[in-house]
């Protein structure tokens, strides 16, 4: 469904998944995954998110969201046992096994709108510490259909809703990765005169002299 999106989102979409698997891919020995990367539904719709892991025997799961509401969704003990948050009650359901699991959302709503985290936990034996294991996420957009009748009008305010949100936010911190791409390349021959300036003046020597030893021999 990609090819139908708006080219600025796409473009969002394709910052946040780099950003994504730039700071989560895979985590040591284990690796875990989270697909799709992104799913666009409308109000009233039931997705599907998958949450796999490389390790055997997970102690239990948790999926937390950002953007517009941020806070926990669910946790998944190891025996299957799903404990949801008091808003996504009788709107979850979960399948499959934990280190394969599917996770079911019906009736979404506006302010579902968000990106979704499946975290692992695992209990080291080792150091005898738990650890958490982040995947990659999930950008859930909920759209809401406007009536025909229903045109803006300049007597209207502009309504600030939860996609609107969603999408300012991430097309903001889009613009400010470009941002300071643009100035680390554009400062790169500066800086990298200004470490050479920096070199001791025994380093300098030591290379004349080399430079000049070789063209004595020659």
């Amino acid at each position: 469904e990609l090819h139908r999106m708006p080219l600025s989102l796409r473009c969002v979409l394709v910052s946040t998944a780099l950003l994504s698997a730039t700071m989560w891919g895979s985590e040591g020995s284990f690796a875990v995954s989270q697909s799709p990367l992104f799913l666009e539904a409308k109000l009233g719709d039931t997705v599907k998110i998958t949450c796999s892991t490389t390790l055997k025997s997970p102690d239990g799961m948790f999926l937390r969201r950002i953007f517009y509401k941020e806070g926990q969704v669910l946790y998944v003990a190891n025996n299957m046992r799903l404990t949801p948050a008091e808003d996504y009650k009788e709107r979850v359901k979960v399948t499959g096994k934990l280190n394969n699991i599917t996770l079911t959302f019906s009736a979404l709503k506006e302010d579902d709108s968000g990106v979704y985290f499946c975290h692992y936990r695992h209990l080291n034996m080792e150091t005898a510490q738990m650890e958490e294991f982040k995947c990659n996420g999930t950008l859930i957009l909920v759209k809401v259909d406007v009536a025909p009748g229903e045109q803006c009008t300049q007597s209207k305010p502009l309504e600030l809703t939860p996609t609107l949100m969603l999408i300012t936010a991430l097309s903001a911190a889009s613009v400010f990765l470009l941002c300071v791409m643009a100035i680390i390349i554009w400062q790169f021959p500066k800086i990298k005169k200004f470490f050479a300036k920096r070199r001791s003046p025994r380093q300098r020597k030591s290379h004349e002299m080399v430079y000049e030893d070789m063209r004595q021999h020659k």
